[in-house]
């Protein structure tokens, strides 16, 4: 029986394992399509910088530092002569932030980001230029003029790429390749994870700790897409991007915390419980304030991620001093494993993020944000943990269902046993539905016994059994009841089948006995739950069990 249960949690195991395997085909799919894409062309070397009535030659872009500090503004122009070999048809890709651009190829006007043809100005924001260069550009002198938005708006001149005009949507997602796959693994991850939280809460089991997962993961996933420009694939809203590259970071944060409190578990102490409780609310309070401050720019946005570092690292303090750690599994080791490498990866990005504001660095890896990376870690810790969690949830129910179901069964015949009846007779009694039962006896059962054995005995029992269940399993519950005494219980509503089925039970019990050492027959009685006012289940079976023992009287009787 144990073994029946472990054969029906293997086809969870399968949709788990399936799931799992998709998405990992998914992604390889998606990245081997984007790995195939020619590399764009890194254009860095050669550049002439003039700023605060100075001019800088023969600059490599990824090791300018200015002098002071950018104040909103500034004027940085930037000339280059576009190599020949770089071939026609091309787009100039670069990203900046918090500022106003204009790009001009042999003094001809090509292209501006927020500036209006009155010479007035929007309000700038994080943005990828994709600059369409005129089809004669190679050879031709390139001038860019950057004018921050903000104070402080960047500290490092931007990366530019020239990417073949035909080839735009795949290079241009290969120029952050390995952050972009981390970002479309997070976002789908987190659509998944959400129905699945969705079809928790419907089944009213745990959704809680899968809907944080899937959010967590589909507010990182944003946040990277939104990072590595992809998302300006499908907007060009640069300040609306910017805004919601902000926000949904800050989100993220959240469902983190209410993961953090679910891994470690609550704190019986009433004033540490309140920490954990309060760095949520201290979040969820900052994310508002930052809502209000992105669209009415009362704060320097830049200037507010420092109170971001800031407030996290006091949440965290919180959460530590507010949680315990609960008793020690594998699964809550890992789970805690998870967490102190999402708090060491935050904190690592944190000094990434400082040491490039201050350090002059020509390889450009510090430039980018180890969160993505950290975050699919994390996410696939946490599905590993919970899915791992469902299966055995799964397991321990069927491995429940089968001990439930060995209760409730007679070993012999497999047939229901007494136990089972006893428990629908108990069902049956708040129940106004109508039913009849028949109560029948193996005749000649002992003398089976007696003549040829037990093994014989056992034989006709369970022949008996299988023409019961042949005649009465569409109309009724067969049910041993002990020895050679069996019951049925018929449906509401089918006793009008139950003369046709004591017929063609007859009928079995000759065919088969021919084919027997030995006879098979039964005496039966039936009786139905309306026949008298008020009567009980016990009393339906009594009636039932008294005409079953008047029919075998008349049977020895007739001999």
């Amino acid at each position: 029986m144990l073994e029946d249960s472990r054969e029906k949690v293997s086809p969870v195991r399968g949709v788990m394992a399936f799931a799992v395997s998709l998405m990992m085909v998914m992604l390889f799919v998606f990245g081997l399509g984007k790995i195939s894409a020619s590399r764009p062309i890194l254009f860095k070397d050669g550049w002439s910088v003039d700023y605060n009535d100075k001019t800088y030659r023969n600059v490599n872009l990824n090791r300018f530092r200015f002098p002071k500090r950018i104040e909103a503004g500034d004027t940085i122009e930037l000339n280059n002569t576009i190599p020949t070999t770089f071939g026609k048809n091309l787009i100039l890709v670069f990203e900046t932030d918090y500022a106003h651009v204009e790009v001009y190829i042999n003094g001809r006007y090509t292209y501006s980001y927020l500036k209006e043809p009155d010479g007035s100005k929007g309000v700038p924001g994080r943005a990828t230029h994709m600059v369409s260069l005129p089809e004669d550009a190679a050879g031709k002198q390139c001038r860019i003029i950057i004018s921050p938005g903000l104070d402080d708006a960047f500290v490092s001149l931007p990366q530019f790429h020239v990417i073949p005009a035909s080839q735009i949507s795949s290079s241009y997602i290969s120029i952050d390749l390995i952050s972009s796959l981390a970002g479309f693994f997070l976002f789908m991850n987190g659509i998944i994870m959400l129905f699945v939280a969705f079809i928790l809460f419907v089944l009213k089991r745990r959704w809680e700790k899968p809907l944080a997962a899937s959010l967590l993961s589909f507010s990182i996933g944003v946040w990277t897409f939104c990072r590595v420009g992809v998302i300006e694939l499908f907007s060009t809203a640069y300040q609306a991007n910017t805004r919601l590259e902000h926000l949904i970071l800050y989100f993220s944060t959240l469902p983190f915390i209410e993961l953090c409190i679910f891994i470690r578990g609550v704190n019986p102490d009433k004033k540490r419980n309140f920490c954990a409780h309060l760095s949520f609310v201290i979040m969820a309070v900052f994310f508002a304030t930052a809502f209000v401050v992105e669209y009415t720019s009362i704060v320097n946005p830049i200037h507010f991620y420092f109170l971001f570092q800031m407030v996290m690292l006091a949440d965290t303090c919180l959460l530590i001093y507010g949680t315990k750690n609960q008793e020690r599994t594998r699964g809550n080791l890992l789970e805690r494993c998870s967490i102190y490498i999402v708090l060491t990866g935050a904190v690592c990005d944190v000094i990434r993020f400082n040491i490039k504001k201050s350090m002059i660095l020509d390889n450009r890896i510090l430039f980018h944000s180890i969160m993505p990376y950290i975050a699919v870690v994390f996410i696939i810790l946490i599905m590993f943990i919970y899915l791992n969690q469902v299966n055995t949830y799964f397991s321990e129910q069927a491995q429940e269902e089968a001990l439930k179901k060995l209760a409730y069964t007679d070993v012999l015949t497999g047939l229901h046993n007494r136990a089972w009846i006893d428990a629908r007779f108990k069902k049956l009694k708040e129940s106004e539905s109508e039913y009849q039962v028949i109560s029948l006896d193996v005749n000649g059962l002992k003398t089976v016994n007696d003549s040829m054995g037990h093994a014989a005995g056992d034989s006709l029992l369970q022949d008996c059994a299988d023409i019961l269940t042949t005649c009465f399993e569409d109309i009724g519950s067969v049910v041993r009841m002990g020895g050679d005494e069996f019951l049925i219980l018929i449906n509401a509503g089918k006793g009008r089948f139950v003369r046709k089925a004591l017929h063609k039970m007859k009928k079995m019990e000759a065919g088969i006995s021919t084919k027997r050492k030995y006879d098979i027959n039964f005496s039966y009685g039936v009786s139905s739950s309306d026949e008298l006012s008020n009567m009980t289940p016990d009393m339906v079976y009594e009636l039932a069990d008294n005409r079953m023992y008047q029919m075998k009287k008349r049977r020895k009787a007739s001999r």
